[in-house]
């Protein structure tokens, strides 16, 4: 029996430790795909083989958590929601698609530096929404690393933990349950999920984030698992 969408996220893990092996032309191609095809305003640039490892050999701002980052994709965005909601969804199409092609990857907003990203000609007057680290996860992982996960796994967010006050478990129908769990698998910087599903009088369904970015990554969880369309969301403090 093939595994669900809601699996495969259950499955995926954030990789923040990479062997030296080269990706496959082939593969990078598959990847490079996923991220064609969207609006003017949002420019995809992947470095493959960088050796230097300079992007993320910065300890304050990854905290030393990462090791053989010699390749990644820089998201640039006019930084406006719409704009941001977009790539959050075009991220996530990206981590399935190396799921399934077995390459391991990162999102972070922060944990890189960026005094070694050259303006692209492509992205003038647009900022960096987000950059992933991409490769194939090394077996071995350092006590830092393992220490990390434990304290971000710690409180890990179930379906009714997305659920606004007042709307419960018993009043959500099955196929759209199933759409929550998945947002609730899916990546989250720290397993925050700034997300809240609400029901409303009249039975309508909406969501309230305060991130536009992981408010694109939980749509395409939403869509991909449950088959049906998001939401209607608004951008808002919880």
């Amino acid at each position: 029996m093939s595994p669900t969408i809601h699996d495969e996220l259950k499955l995926r893990r954030s990789i923040r430790e990479f062997t030296k092996d080269p990706i496959p032309c082939g593969i990078r191609e598959r990847l490079m795909e996923k991220a064609m095809g969207c609006r003017d305003s949002i420019v995809f640039k992947f470095v493959w083989d960088d050796e230097s490892g300079n992007m993320f050999n910065v300890f304050r701002r990854s905290y030393g958590m990462f090791k053989n980052v010699r390749n990644y994709a820089i998201c640039y965005t006019s930084g406006c929601d719409d704009d941001l909601i977009e790539a959050g969804y075009i991220s996530m199409s990206l981590t399935m698609e190396a799921l399934r092609l077995g390459i391991g990857t990162c999102i972070t907003t922060g944990s890189y530096d960026p005094s070694h990203i050259s303006p692209e000609p492509d992205s003038h007057g647009l900022k960096i929404a987000y950059v992933m680290a991409i490769g194939y996860a090394s077996s071995k992982s350092r006590i830092i690393n393992r220490i990390g996960f434990r304290l971000m796994h710690r409180h890990k967010k179930s379906a009714a933990d997305l659920l606004a006050d007042g709307t419960h478990i018993g009043m959500i129908p099955d196929n759209i349950l199933i759409g929550i769990e998945a947002v609730a698998s899916a990546p989250s910087a720290y397993n925050r999920h700034p997300l809240r599903f609400y029901i409303g009088d009249d039975g309508t369904f909406s969501v309230r984030s305060s991130s536009p970015l992981e408010l694109g990554i939980a749509k395409w969880a939403y869509e991909a698992a449950s088959g049906l369309r998001f939401p209607s969301a608004n951008i808002s403090p919880l």
